[in-house]
């Protein structure tokens, strides 16, 4: 038994770690993670069953993918999916070259997660093209919109976590076999923690939701979004990660309240955790929750967080179920109330106006109307204005909450 443990202790040290379950045939996992040598440690997994292979996440710089490829070609088994779990470039940009070298794998994605990549992709192509140079993909992939929550390698179940919480756009996966947590953005282990993307209190609680929800499966393996090794060298791939990002965030959320500014703020943080890795991390998340830095940059188009989903909107006893396809296309059906029955299949724009709330337009070919929403998502409110064609305007307040079931 000492014997076993060292072998396996060894393994996972270099970031292979094996696993087995005595009803089906077992899974792999080998972790990828440029670590100090890429310009995120982002990490990528390799998870392989008897022939198949699931890879969650595709780096970000093209070389770090071709050794994505090699690792990939090296278990001898087929590729059948790619799965991205965020839509930062760190986690895609890499898709060129698994694309080259396996034309036929499918790409897929939750579809809050296609909306925010195809939403935000020239943009981000454009700033980090010139930094990347030759190591920029030359075409950016869009995945396809993952159908249901799972994924299987081999028959073994990878589910994909968050989806029916008020985060859909950061989710994770769960691999219950193993009892596995791999992929997303809300783990981090080792550095500063990234936080410029959650900018409101409510956002940052959501955030430790999540948190206690993976600990709560008992995970005996996460890998976390972001890393670098502890201090003896091994991998931090225990609940730990999780515990370190949980305790980071209250303490972030203490100190910003008591800091006057981003300085007071970084100092503040840094005497916690002295000498972690990521130094810009914590600098850039500091400014952007003290009010002195836009993030994201003007131009950026954030995604619109009911892409791909049901959303019901009541106006008192009137009600509607809007289900938005994607990005462009929605239908909707009055469910009760003066409008009950009616429906259309349209085309719709939504343009930011700020976080979580969202002008919303479209005309109605059936009746010929044009309707405005202005909607806010973190608040579950909704304004209309409803533009008909005998010069009458119908305006509402109401209530909206998207179906995450």
């Amino acid at each position: 038994m000492k014997s076993l443990f060292a072998a396996v202790t060894s393994i996972a040290l270099f970031g292979v770690v094996p696993f087995a379950q005595a009803a089906q045939p077992g899974l792999d996992i080998q972790v990828y993670n440029p670590g100090e040598k890429g310009i995120f440690a982002v990490s990528s997994e390799i998870i392989a069953g008897e022939k198949e292979v699931v890879l969650i996440d595709a780096q970000f710089s093209i070389a770090d993918a071709n050794k994505l490829v090699d690792k990939i070609k090296a278990t001898g088994k087929k590729l059948t999916t790619v799965y991205i779990s965020h839509s930062d470039p760190d986690y895609y940009f890499g898709l060129e070259a698994i694309k080259k070298a396996f034309p036929d794998v499918r790409v897929l994605a939750t579809p809050e997660t296609v909306a925010a990549i195809h939403a935000s992709k020239d943009g981000k192509l454009a700033f980090w093209g010139p930094i990347l140079k030759e190591n920029a993909p030359k075409q950016v992939f869009t995945p396809d919109v993952l159908q249901g929550n799972t994924l299987t390698v081999d028959g073994n179940k990878l589910e994909v976590m968050g989806l029916k919480g008020p985060t859909p756009d950061r989710s994770y996966v769960w691999i219950p076999s193993i009892k596995a947590v791999v992929g997303g953005v809300v783990v981090m282990a080792n550095q500063h923690v990234w936080i410029a993307d959650t900018q409101t209190e409510k956002s940052r609680q959501n955030w430790l939701q999540t948190l206690a929800d993976i600990e709560a499966l008992k995970p005996t393996m996460v890998v976390p979004g972001h890393y670098m090794l502890n201090k003896d060298g091994s991998q931090p791939f225990t609940i730990k990660s999780v515990q370190f990002t949980r305790d980071y965030l209250k303490a972030f959320d203490k100190e910003a309240k008591e800091s006057k500014n981003s300085a007071e703020l970084i100092a503040a943080m840094k005497k916690l955790y002295p000498g972690l890795a990521g130094d810009n991390l914590l600098d850039m998340s500091a400014k952007v929750i003290k009010g002195e830095m836009q993030w994201p940059a003007a131009e950026a188009k954030p995604a619109y967080p009911a892409a791909g989903k049901k959303v019901a909107v009541s106006f008192g006893e009137t009600t509607f179920e809007l289900n938005f396809h994607d990005d462009k296309s929605m239908s909707y059906i009055g469910t009760a109330g003066m409008f009950k029955g009616m429906g259309d299949d349209v085309q719709y724009t939504a343009v930011p106006i700020r976080p979580q709330v969202f002008m919303v337009y479209w005309h109605e070919p059936k009746t010929g109307s044009n309707v405005v929403h202005v909607q806010d998502f973190e608040n579950g409110i909704v304004y209309t204005n409803i533009a008909q064609t005998d010069g009458q305007f119908l305006h509402m307040q109401g209530k909206l909450a998207v179906q995450n079931g």
